[in-house]
């Protein structure tokens, strides 16, 4: 399990509805991943 799986499955744990939206390309999928880690460890998550 690489980080690209690791990613994609935490923009589906964070971030569902943008999968139910359309299907995201792996360049999206790591700036989804950007925006929750930056989120996450400012200590708010947005929604």
């Amino acid at each position: 399990m690489g980080s690209a799986e690791i990613i994609t499955a935490l923009v589906y744990v964070t971030r569902p509805w943008l999968l139910a939206q359309a299907p995201l390309t792996v360049e999206q999928v790591y700036l989804n991943a950007r925006e929750i880690l930056a989120g996450s460890t400012g200590g708010s998550m947005i929604s």
